[in-house]
């Protein structure tokens, strides 16, 4: 992340954000209005921290402390989120939603942010599976056929970490796919099918996500 934003902005960003969502709610009885704003705060100041930390990137940063739109990615994460599930895999084109959708989960509760290339980074990829034991939500954003291919055996290990450390500790891990899951023909006669993420990933992975966790696939709003 940049300097451009400090740490105040964003809080203040997030801030807005909250409020406008307020306003637009029904209105009904908060008895506790203070103790309210003030968990507000705490959670802008906690995605203040981790948007630095973890190097979220700035155009991110600003749509989801902006003036969100409601998308299916958003409609899929909220029921995500609702359910008591642990790993989502969020799958569709880019621009479709889905990094919003699932940062936007950092601005309500303590996470942290992903790339596929820190997954690969030595070092890296085991302080995110200790963290993913301790925070509310790990979101690894925009994972690709290329992404495991650079490192295969490592990449579906680390993931398969992450996702274990959902299922373990009652945490949430939501993988955004900039891919198809699932295997899909091949367009030259002969040959074998051109294996989705899921199947790269492993079968293992895979009932993970499909028969225990949420498989969404979204299209581009």
């Amino acid at each position: 992340m940049s300097k451009e934003q400090t740490s105040d902005e964003i809080v203040s960003r997030v801030l807005s954000r909250m409020k406008a969502e307020k306003a637009a709610a029904p209105v009904s009885p908060e008895p506790a209005q203070r103790p309210a704003e003030i968990m507000r705060a705490r959670r802008a100041a906690d995605f203040a921290e981790v948007a630095k930390r973890d190097d979220i990137p700035d155009r991110l940063v600003a749509l989801v402390t902006g003036k969100l739109h409601k998308t299916h990615a958003m409609a899929s994460v909220t029921k995500f989120m609702d359910e008591d599930k642990a790993v989502m895999a969020l799958c569709g084109p880019v621009n479709s939603g889905k990094s919003v959708a699932a940062v936007r989960t950092l601005t309500m509760v303590r996470g942290q942010y992903l790339r596929p290339a820190d997954v690969l980074r030595e070092g890296v990829h085991l302080a995110a599976v200790e963290r993913a034991r301790k925070v509310a939500v790990t979101v690894l954003d925009g994972l690709s056929r290329q992404d495991i291919a650079a490192n295969y055996h490592l990449a579906a290990c680390v993931i398969r970490w992450l996702a274990e450390a959902a299922y373990e500790y009652n945490k949430r891990l939501i993988i955004t796919v900039d891919d198809h899951w699932q295997d899909r023909p091949n367009p030259e006669p002969g040959r074998q099918p051109i294996r989705g993420v899921g199947g790269l990933l492993g079968e293992a992975m895979m009932a993970r996500v499909e028969h225990h966790g949420v498989l969404a696939e979204v299209v581009r709003s």
